[in-house]
């Protein structure tokens, strides 16, 4: 919509000149089209963002509650129902590898 519009003031502006200069403002507002329509397509393909429990997926967290094996963890200040078969203490720091209805399962980070 925004190209149609340019489009149309250059027309506009063009028809009010004198003759030279009604010319250079129709090619040079054609061509201020072009490239705004161009840059809107680029723009428009960018990369999705993954979001949900994709997003979740290999992130870390910190345990709340002691997973033994069910527990509660803490990600973005979001506290979740985990599950951590090895077992985690209150404050360690667990990585998430899966997700079982609304319950993370988790396993202790290694790093």
């Amino acid at each position: 919509m925004p190209f149609l519009l340019i489009l149309l003031a250059t027309i506009a502006v063009a028809l009010l000149l004198p003759t030279p200069w009604n010319i250079v403002v129709l090619v040079i507002g054609v061509i201020a089209d072009a490239v705004a329509l161009v840059l809107g397509i680029r723009s428009s393909r960018a990369p999705s963002t993954t979001t949900g429990t994709e997003a979740m997926m290999g992130r870390t967290a910190r345990v709340a509650d002691p997973c033994l094996p069910d527990g509660t963890v803490r990600i973005d200040g979001e506290l979740w129902s985990a599950r951590c078969e090895a077992g985690a203490e209150a404050g360690a720091t667990v990585r998430i590898v899966g997700l079982h209805g609304l319950v993370l399962v988790v396993e202790p980070d290694a790093r």
